[in-house]
């Protein structure tokens, strides 16, 4: 049986109001999120001390800022956000997210609490109201979780500058989340996950969707780049991405002089990208893209590496990992030049092959935390599968999850469907109430792709189809 999962949140019941919760119950030093106006509220907090950021925003004055934030995170134990005696330094999600909160397949102004035009987190240019710059600083844990069906359309003034999920992401850590069914058009620098990410690390992440702009556009992310004086601090590692990026205006109706569009990274201008592959169509209107990323300038200030990565070069449209006047793929060095070390385009039968840290993937079982220590990151599956992350609280190959998955109430019950997943023979729906364990006795196999789940009491339910 393959396996997957995803995991959809029901409210069927009232919780009480003047509970008090604490935010960091795990002790980690970050703050959850368990819903979208907690992520929105991250915005006023780009340090992630727990703190709101004193600024002004297109939602008000530093009053109400703090207010929005204080609405997202309510009666917090412990004598704040952050517990006293705890020194937070960033947040993690616990459930999955979705902004198609009606369940409708579509992400409009009728789906209540969402953001159907998201405004990206951190900025280095303030976006329209707001008394800024403001970059995203902290480390955002994923914890294997997903955030589905994100919208961003802005093409015009300052908040179209840098988009993503996150604007701009300076000297922080995005790790093991999954942006699923992302919808992204812009003129600035854009990524399915980081519009710009300046010295930081993107690790066992991925990325699903399509993403057009007319600048910079990457899969995963649209810019990476040093701070003046610095070079090679910047890292993606074992992340992938089968977002179909394109340098076009939003729409495609415009032709972009400078568009540069990359399958994982639109402009690679520093640091490192490893043990990473790219499956999505690239397109760019001046012939600037590549399987990898678009631009790899040739500058002694940018120093981009390409380092045992991979794409399709079938399914990407590109023969070539980056698009550049200077010579990479074959050079080795340190500091200063470039290198791509078995970087290469494959067939998909080629990447999908290998069923462990062998052949092209022999150097793939890498150190994500720091730690010195290999973290064996991937899942290889079957050799008719491509690899599939397994760290930082993936559960079961969770980036393999049936697509469309939906959760229907009824009268005590609930009645789940999903898009099939190719290879499975039979799926399992598993289901429990807020904040209990997973148990045995509440889940049942099936092998079609709707399963009525019957005789529940209200409350708030979590389901997952592994």
């Amino acid at each position: 049986m393959r396996r997957s999962s995803v995991v959809v949140a029901l409210v069927l019941g009232a919780f009480a109001a003047n509970a008090q919760t604490n935010y960091d119950a795990d002790g980690d030093g970050l703050i959850e999120i368990r819903n979208l106006a907690q992520l929105n509220a991250v915005r006023f907090d780009l340090d992630g001390d727990g703190v709101p950021t004193t600024m002004t925003s297109s939602q008000g004055t530093p009053a109400q800022a703090s207010a929005t934030y204080s609405a997202a995170f309510p009666n917090p134990a412990g004598g704040g956000v952050c517990p006293t005696g705890t020194t937070c330094r960033g947040y993690e999600l616990l459930n999955d997210l979705t902004f198609d909160t009606d369940g409708d397949g579509d992400v409009d102004g009728n789906d209540p609490g969402s953001y159907p035009n998201w405004l990206p987190i951190g900025r280095t240019i303030a976006p329209a109201g707001m008394q800024g710059p403001g970059e995203f600083t902290a480390t955002f844990h994923g914890n294997g979780h997903v955030i589905d069906k994100l919208r961003i359309s802005r093409t015009a003034g300052n908040d179209n500058t840098q988009v993503g999920l996150f604007g701009f992401v300076r000297s922080g850590r995005i790790e093991a989340v999954g942006l699923t069914n992302v919808d992204i058009s812009a003129d600035g620098s854009t990524g399915g996950i980081v519009g710009i990410f300046q010295e930081g690390s993107l690790v066992a992440s991925y990325s699903t969707g399509r993403a057009r702009a007319c600048n910079e556009v990457g899969g995963l992310v649209g810019v990476t780049q040093a701070a003046t004086g610095f070079r090679n601090r910047t890292r993606i590692a074992a992340s992938w991405s089968s977002v179909d990026v394109a340098a076009a205006g939003p729409g495609g109706g415009r032709h972009c002089v400078e568009g540069s569009a990359g399958g994982l990274v639109g402009a690679h201008n520093d640091g490192a990208i490893v043990a990473s592959y790219a499956l999505g169509r690239v397109t760019s209107g001046d012939n600037n893209g590549g399987g990898l990323t678009g631009n790899l300038p040739g500058s002694s200030l940018w120093v981009g590496n390409l380092v045992d990565s991979y794409w399709n070069a079938s399914s990407t449209a590109q023969s070539v990992s980056y698009t550049t006047s200077a010579p990479v793929d074959g050079g080795t060095g340190n500091v200063g030049t470039r290198i791509a070390t078995t970087a290469g385009a494959l067939t998909a039968s080629a990447m999908q092959t290998p069923t462990g840290y062998t052949g092209i993937y022999a150097n793939w079982n890498i150190d994500l935390d720091g730690d010195s220590v290999v973290d064996d990151p991937w899942h290889f599956g079957t050799s008719s599968q491509y690899p599939a992350l397994k760290w930082g609280g993936f559960e079961v190959s969770q980036d393999r999850v049936p697509t469309d998955v939906r959760a229907e109430t009824r009268a005590q019950s609930l009645l789940v469907t999903w898009q099939a997943v190719a290879g499975a023979t039979a799926y399992r729906v598993q289901w429990r109430q807020s904040g209990q364990a997973w148990s045995p006795s509440r889940q049942a196999e099936t092998t079609e792709t709707r399963y009525e789940i019957t005789g529940l009491s209200d409350g708030a339910y979590e389901v997952r189809v592994l």
